[in-house]
């Protein structure tokens, strides 16, 4: 702390004339201010911050914002003007969590705002607190490592006209071979910004305070692939096309969101170096599995694809393929059905 380095220098100076001018006034001087600080070292030794957290699973987007409860509870010596801040999702104009007094024992429930910079998967969770309290002279650090996991989605980017009207035809093609071109009720989920507003759900929306609409189940539920290829062009290092990898990760989240908003079934393939992850998720419902995939998707050497490694494809509504490491794959050239998003960065 500045004060307590001032109060220590100025100490130091004390005691250097007090010992070689023998002055009882500079030894009065040394112990004025030797006692503010040996009462600050001794009071943060006898009430040492002993304080846990409790902190449950979280999802969320790459540099978007969010409000997380903290539970803190403080162990047999009471806390006092306690800061805590966890650097890895720390927004600095919020400041943090800050806990003013808590009684030994109890419990106190915070709001944190945090926001997750950088895609990917975190199994334990470090936050860093500090406290003054009472003179503060020194400075008191604590870290707490939490078992919490942290997942953080790609962010999402605009998708272009192109791939939103395939979707549609997509749906309504599926949509005009139903007999009676009706959905039946599936089930109800939270309202995202963007949906129908015809299918919010009045009376439970009512009850529960916030926006609830219904899922709508037909047959047969249109089915729409997306294909992610993380294989680098031959010969490429590692460190080849990043930027476009983020992109084409971001474009293909947002892609998963327009197929669970339309109620489509998403099946996603992520071509990566020791095979394909195949996640399908049922129509409507979120794709858990394959933005996890995204999440944690690093480009992959080139490699030759198994004769059955993506089978199927041909048997479905609409089919996306987003050459996200760059290699451009010859399915291009001969399945004119796919269709091929093009970078933004090249």
């Amino acid at each position: 702390m500045p004060r307590g380095r001032v109060v220590l220098v100025l100490l130091h100076l004390a005691l250097a004339a007090a010992w070689l001018g023998e002055d009882d006034h500079a030894r009065i001087a040394a112990s004025l201010l030797a006692t503010p600080l040996l009462v600050d070292l001794w009071t943060k030794l006898r009430h040492r911050p002993d304080v846990r957290l409790r902190l449950g699973p979280r999802c969320t987007v790459a540099r978007a914002p969010f409000l997380e409860p903290v539970v803190v509870e403080a162990g047999r010596s009471p806390v006092h003007a306690l800061r805590l801040r966890e650097p890895q999702t720390h927004v600095r104009d919020a400041g943090g969590l800050h806990v003013p007094f808590l009684a030994a024992g109890s419990t106190h429930e915070l709001r944190n705002a945090a926001r997750s910079i950088r895609r990917g998967v975190v199994r334990e969770r470090t936050f860093q607190g500090e406290t003054v309290w009472p003179l503060g002279m020194l400075r008191w650090r604590i870290e707490l490592v939490l078992d919490a996991r942290l997942l953080t989605e790609p962010a999402r980017a605009p998708l272009p006209p192109s791939v939103l009207a395939a979707l549609a035809a997509a749906d309504a093609e599926a949509k005009a071979g139903r007999r009676d071109g009706q959905d039946e009720f599936h089930a109800l989920r939270e309202y995202r910004d963007g949906e129908d507003a015809r299918l919010v759900h009045a009376r439970r929306s009512a009850a529960r305070g916030e926006p609830v609409r219904r899922v709508l189940r037909g047959s047969p539920a249109p089915r729409c692939a997306v294909v992610v290829d993380l294989r680098r062009p031959p010969g490429m290092p590692p460190s080849f096309g990043r930027r476009r990898l983020e992109q084409e990760l971001s474009r293909a989240a947002a892609l998963a969101d327009a197929v669970e908003a339309r109620g489509l079934t998403l099946i996603g393939h992520v071509i990566g170096e020791a095979g394909t992850e195949r996640c399908e998720s049922a129509a409507g419902a979120p794709p858990t599995a394959f933005l996890e995939a995204l999440a944690v998707a690093r480009s992959a050497s080139y490699r030759l694809l198994a004769e059955r490694e993506l089978e199927g494809l041909d048997e479905v509504d609409a089919c996306f393929w987003l050459a996200a490491g760059g290699h451009e794959d010859p399915l291009r050239q001969r399945d004119p059905q796919l269709h091929f998003l093009e970078s933004e960065a090249s």
